[in-house]
């Protein structure tokens, strides 16, 4: 029979895996000393100055069912942030870059090599990056291994695998949680090509956005309308 302070003594902390739905962008950016990002301009800017930047976003549902979001700006070409972590996650797992928007996934955030003080704090702060696990069909197949894991997770540390009930959000973190749905919105557009049919389904593909948004919506108005 093992000794439970035997077992408290060997437990150890796993990575934290996240589940949700990933949404990316890629451009061309120009960086030089002195001058502000912005996006590549070939009439205007040396091509010794041409960056690939990569948006990462990912919109997770929380236990009692509010959503929050992670979102990463990842220039390609410096340090190994994307092509010592990010990269290789999805080529061991068979997905081209091109092919990671829209898709159902589980990931860790695993630290990037980064690291600053913090201004408010004066703390040490480790940047971290999406490390892709597995990817999946459909969000019911997502949110079901989501389930298994946590429940697997649960039990090995509680021997009980119950949860306590979860508190229903404020309305603090309902504000901040449509803000940061929001973010997303002009990617979908983009990726709409200027089509607003298109843009509205994309929206209604999407739950944690449905939820906050449709074509009635003043962020959703105004991103169509600002193209006429």
């Amino acid at each position: 029979m093992s000794d439970v302070w035997d077992t408290a003594n060997d437990t150890t902390m796993g990575p934290k895996r996240y589940f949700g739905q990933v949404m990316t962008d890629a451009f061309f950016v120009h960086i030089a000393k002195g001058e502000p990002k912005e996006q590549f301009d070939p009439a205007r800017h040396s091509a010794g100055q041409k960056f690939t930047q990569i948006k990462i976003g990912a919109i997770c549902t929380k236990a009692d069912g509010s959503t929050y979001d992670l979102n990463r700006e990842i220039i390609c070409e410096f340090g190994r942030e994307w092509a010592g972590i990010v990269l290789p996650s999805l080529k061991k797992l068979g997905v081209h870059p091109r092919d990671l928007n829209d898709k159902w996934a589980s990931w860790e955030m695993v630290e990037n090599g980064q690291s600053w003080t913090s201004k408010t704090t004066g703390e040490l702060v480790k940047g971290t990056t999406f490390k892709f696990v597995e990817f999946f069909d459909s969000e019911e197949a997502c949110r079901a291994a989501e389930a298994a894991f946590y429940n697997r997770s649960r039990d090995e540390t509680s021997g009980t695998g119950e949860a306590p009930l979860p508190m229903p959000p404020t309305e603090d973190e309902v504000n901040k949680e449509r803000a940061g749905a929001a973010v997303f919105l002009p990617t979908l557009w983009k990726l709409a090509a200027g089509d607003p049919d298109a843009f509205y389904a994309a929206i209604g593909n999407q739950p944690a956005l449905a939820k906050f948004f449709d074509s009635n919506s003043p962020e959703v108005v105004a991103l169509v309308e600002g193209d006429k």
